[in-house]
């Protein structure tokens, strides 16, 4: 199989499943990608963080885990679901198109029989059935995308790097906390000695 045969399988025809598929999964693949790539930031996690008043963090606030997906930017969400849509909808594109096709070979056969001439319906199902290997095309182009996505998604390593953005911002929450019940704590005590200085 060389190269050329390769790419004019890949490149979509005139068929309207084909371009109407096609321009979705490019488009939706595309878009995933710019939101990715342009969401996958510590200022878009700080935004995220500051508006879901993370910043009085406890134990009932739940694992790293749960607040780094908490503090996840839509882009990333969407490179996070976008992949299986994208490949469903090569499937539906597939089983859309196979369905047509075996509508067409029904209507073909019913023709023939009903004495439309076999010769003619010999001579139109093997002009179907050259076509039939294109039906897989939209299958094929949801695969591409859901596995360039998902490349390039473990390439940028969002997932580890916002953990770890997670990770040092409760460790600050965290030590603020500790500071500030330490320093309730030892104006208590100034307090309790005042206190107890005038009792003298």
């Amino acid at each position: 199989m060389s190269s050329s045969e390769i790419l004019s399988f890949l490149l979509p025809g005139y068929d309207p499943i084909q371009l109407i598929f096609g321009t979705s999964m490019l488009l939706l693949g595309s878009a995933t990608l710019i939101a990715m790539f342009w969401g996958a930031r510590p200022a878009n996690w700080e935004r995220k963080w500051n508006g879901s008043g993370a910043d009085d963090l406890d134990v009932e606030h739940g694992s790293v885990n749960e607040i780094s997906a908490a503090v996840a930017s839509t882009g990333e969400k969407m490179a996070d679901l976008m992949p299986g849509v994208l490949l469903i909808l090569g499937l539906l594109g597939t089983f859309l198109g196979l369905g047509i096709a075996l509508n067409k070979a029904s209507s073909i056969l019913i023709e023939a029989n009903s004495g439309g001439g076999m010769d003619n319906a010999m001579t139109s199902l093997m002009g179907m059935m050259e076509g039939l290997g294109t039906k897989f095309k939209t299958s094929t182009w949801g695969l591409m995308v859901f596995l360039i996505i998902k490349a390039l998604a473990g390439l940028k390593g969002y997932e580890e790097k916002r953990l770890r953005w997670c990770i040092g911002k409760m460790k600050a929450a965290f030590e603020h906390s500790r500071q500030a019940s330490r320093k309730s704590s030892e104006q208590q005590q100034q307090a309790l000695l005042g206190t107890l200085k005038t009792l003298d």
